[in-house]
């Protein structure tokens, strides 16, 4: 995007205008009265600063052309035509080349009009024009007029009768008068969002401040929760160990009785050798053996009911506890999951062996009870014979 565009100056619209037009136009008329064959319009071209002098040059020819196309003065007075638009000429010429345009114009017929010209050139104009026309009057040449006016010329001059002119407001004041207006807006403006910045300001400082509160409440909860659960995570931890301890304790005191009764069961054992061994002296090796194995088979079938009974009872409370059930499968102690999903062709058949279990041990035992017995009686019976024989034999011998 280029700079922003600039509306133009309107020369029509200045308050001179119509006076400076208005003189232009009489002075034409004036030349004319004096018998001008040609007129001759002619405009100092002014520098580029001077920019009213530039615009209005070719807005009184434009203006002198309408004026000629509607039929009004200078070109047409009383209905019928004064001048014509082929007796006017016009020219735009520098300052210096104005001495050499008057006489040239001069000697070729044309009355010259100087009609613009700027306040920096009019002094060397009229010094310019005054010489030529010195000049003309001797060689007798047509003298050259002037028709220049500066807004000095429009406007000094005031007479007592003149009528008192309407007072206007100058466009500079209205834009002094706007600017004035916009800060005294943006003044209450500020002065408004200042008051509301700070209200706005309080509010979110007392919302800070209860969000601080909240925020203080929320950790102070927080925090009392965490110390409730972390008492009641130390009671849990303490009641966990209180029962591993208890349960610790049973499983002890379950192996010293199971221990015990086996002691027990040894030692009626070793009893009951005691007393065959005073019956069968020449076989004690083999009977304290037999008897030996029968007491420990015996004891350890106990010792193997009563451990199988303690693990399962264990299995069933440590279901609970995910990672002591874990543990306890992973040393073999448990059946894993896997093993109970999967049925085994005697599992039908389980909560009927379960109920005669104590039955059928009972049976099992006498009736192993009853095939040792039957191999001891059997053993004493040939140990008999066989001292029988051999006292027999010592006795006939001797």
């Amino acid at each position: 995007m280029g700079a922003a565009f600039k509306r133009p100056f309107y020369i029509r619209s200045a308050e001179w205008y119509s006076v400076y037009r208005f003189g232009v136009f009489a002075a034409i008329r004036d030349a004319k009265n004096k018998k001008a064959e040609s007129i001759a319009l002619i405009g100092v071209r002014p520098a580029m600063e001077a920019k009213r002098t530039c615009m209005e040059f070719p807005a009184i020819m434009e203006d002198l052309l309408f004026s000629c196309k509607g039929k009004y003065a200078p070109f047409h007075e009383h209905g019928k035509e004064n001048i014509s638009w082929s007796s006017l000429c016009e020219l735009r010429v520098e300052i210096g080349m104005l001495e050499s345009v008057l006489l040239t114009l001069s000697k070729s017929g044309f009355t010259p009009l100087v009609i613009s010209c700027s306040e920096h050139d009019q002094k060397k104009a009229k010094a310019i024009i005054s010489k030529h026309n010195e000049m003309a009057k001797k060689d007798q040449l047509a003298q050259a007029g002037t028709c220049w006016a500066t807004a000095k010329d429009c406007f000094s001059q005031t007479l007592e009768n003149d009528p008192t002119p309407p007072k206007t407001v100058m466009w500079r004041m209205l834009v002094l008068i706007v600017i004035l207006l916009t800060l005294w807006v943006m003044t209450i403006t500020w002065m408004v969002s200042l008051k509301y910045s700070q209200i706005a300001l309080t509010k979110s400082r007392a919302q800070e401040d209860n969000a601080e509160a909240c925020l203080s409440k929320s950790e102070a909860a927080n925090v009392h929760k965490h110390e409730m659960f972390e008492g009641l995570m130390h009671e849990l931890k303490q009641s966990l160990k209180i029962e591993e301890s208890q349960r610790q304790q049973i499983t002890a005191e379950a192996e010293q009785i199971a221990v015990k009764e086996a002691f027990q069961r040894l030692e009626e054992s070793h009893q009951i050798i005691a007393e065959r061994t005073l019956q069968l002296h020449q076989c004690k090796a083999t009977a304290i053996r037999l008897e030996d194995l029968q007491s420990n088979f015996t004891s350890g079938n106990d010792f193997m009911e009563r451990f199988a009974a303690c693990s399962e009872s264990i299995c069933q409370q440590s279901k609970s506890w995910t990672g002591c059930h874990a543990v306890l499968r992973h040393l073999q102690l448990c059946p894993s999951d896997h093993d109970l999903s999967q049925p085994t062709p005697c599992q039908g058949w389980t909560p009927h062996l379960r109920l005669c279990q104590e039955t059928v041990s009972v049976i099992m035992l006498v009736f192993v009870g009853a095939i040792l017995i039957c191999l001891a009686l059997i053993l004493i019976w040939m140990i008999l014979v066989k001292c029988s024989a051999v006292t027999l034999g010592s006795v006939w011998n001797g």
